[in-house]
């Protein structure tokens, strides 16, 4: 598992690399940090060519540090979709798309049935909260947070609170087992209903276009009060 002191220092030293992942990122409406804590397990963050690939992710082909770092993104978001057409859980979509990184989708989806994700995997998720943690010293935290499945805090119990007020304004049937501040299964079929109901991706990621939709629908119910 990587040191969150060596992580660091490997985000110092990598300037071009954290501002094309964060705008990529940002492009996307993405999680921060989650192409820097691939690009830190394959390479210590490093632009460089080895046996096994080429640049940060270590691809198949040579490419331009952007385009790179949109590639890495593309395939990393085909892993997301691809586990949530399979029946992978909300919580474990993260660990999912980095096994899928290391092994490959079957391979990947093999390891989820017998019972977890690869050590690769962990370690990953791992240096997301680190280089998360840079990012925030850094750059300063993200308003409002961009959720995925699997987190907890204050951003989460909002979001609930939130999709309450969504799913009464709409006379739809709440979810069960949607209260306390993790960001599990039943949240994330909310927010996939959510987000087909207003025409975006339903992928249970909330970025900034989700937190608009569901913000304009307290604003609505608010202004009826």
């Amino acid at each position: 598992m990587g040191e969150p002191r060596t992580i660091w220092r490997e985000l110092d030293a990598a300037a071009a690399l954290v501002e094309v992942c964060r705008q990529v990122e940002r492009e996307a409406e993405s999680p921060q940090g989650m192409l820097l804590a691939i690009a830190s397990r394959e390479t210590g963050c490093l632009d460089v060519d080895t046996a096994s690939g080429h640049g940060p992710f270590q691809l198949d082909g040579p490419l331009p540090l952007l385009e790179a770092a949109r590639h890495a993104h593309e395939l990393l978001t085909s892993y997301w979709y691809r586990g949530l057409r399979e029946g992978v859980r909300g919580e474990d979509l993260p660990t999912f798309a980095f096994s899928a990184w290391q092994l490959g989708v079957e391979p990947a989806l093999e390891a989820y049935r017998a019972g977890g994700p690869s050590e690769y995997a962990n370690d990953v998720l791992a240096r997301v909260a680190t280089v998360q943690e840079w990012l925030t010293k850094r750059f300063g935290a993200e308003d409002p947070p961009t959720l995925v499945p699997g987190v907890s805090g204050d951003a989460v119990v909002e979001l609930k609170r939130l999709l309450r007020g969504w799913y009464e304004e709409t006379g739809r049937q709440l979810p069960r087992r949607m209260r306390g501040p993790v960001y599990g299964a039943q949240a994330m079929e909310a927010v996939i209903e959510l987000q087909r109901a207003h025409d975006l991706i339903g992928d249970g990621i909330v970025g900034p276009k989700t937190w608009r939709a569901l913000r304009r629908t307290a604003e609505r119910g608010t202004s009826a009060a």
